[in-house]
């Protein structure tokens, strides 16, 4: 879908240069539009680890690992997760 593509960039974008509450934005509006997003949970789920919300982080990379449990990204940091939620 061209509007995930271009938010997916935009949010991106926005990463890159820490602009974290836009790239926030992008990324939760690509949720909006595909609830199963794995790219949007996993990015959702390294800015709450950022800002130290790592129980949100949890279930952000919990939920993308379901969908993709063979990918080394994601299963790092779900581990990096569950250390700091005491799990």
């Amino acid at each position: 879908d061209a509007r995930l593509q271009r938010l997916w960039e935009r949010g991106m974008a926005h990463f890159r240069v820490g602009n974290l509450v836009a790239a926030q934005g992008a990324f939760e509006a690509m949720l909006a539009l595909d609830r199963q997003s794995v790219p949007a949970l996993y990015r959702l789920s390294l800015l709450q680890a950022r800002q130290g919300r790592f129980r949100a982080a949890l279930d952000l990379v919990q939920r993308a690992a379901e969908r993709e449990p063979e990918r080394v990204d994601l299963l790092v940091h779900l581990a990096r997760c569950r250390l700091m939620t005491g799990r």
